[in-house]
């Protein structure tokens, strides 16, 4: 999206937010819309980012993949919003244990947190059991 690129996220949340109610779930562009809606609206209002996602990995099974977890949880990260993209991780991976995809967003996701020294990330990853006692 043109407006996520100019760094214009409120516009591009503006523009995608009454698409996403008209195109039918499950399509190939409800799916672009979801994943470009995320990406704004995490850099106005992570939590909500995160929320949106999660529940669309919910309620769209079949549809959300791997591929699609990794970016947003890359995108996070590189907004600053490690503990949203933690928990978009983690239901990931309980989405799919044994994914090669996953295994390597979390494994950036933990280089991430540990170069960033965001102590408050290091222990949420830690409690969940995706760092050892380091």
């Amino acid at each position: 999206m043109a407006l996520i690129q100019k760094g214009d996220f409120a516009g591009a949340i503006a523009a995608i937010e009454p698409k996403l109610a008209t195109v039918e779930k499950g399509s190939e562009a409800h799916k672009d819309l979801l994943i470009g809606y995320t990406e704004a609206l995490s850099a106005e209002n992570p939590g909500k980012a995160k929320d949106v996602f999660i529940a669309a990995m919910a309620d769209q099974k079949d549809f959300i993949v791997p591929a699609d977890v990794k970016y947003v949880v890359n995108r996070m990260a590189n907004q600053g919003h490690l503990s949203e993209a933690i928990d978009v991780m983690d239901t990931g991976k309980k989405a799919w244990p044994d994914d090669q995809t996953i295994a390597v967003v979390l494994d950036e996701l933990q280089k991430a947190v540990k170069s960033s020294g965001d102590a408050g990330a290091l222990d949420k990853l830690k409690s969940m059991g995706y760092l050892g006692g380091e």
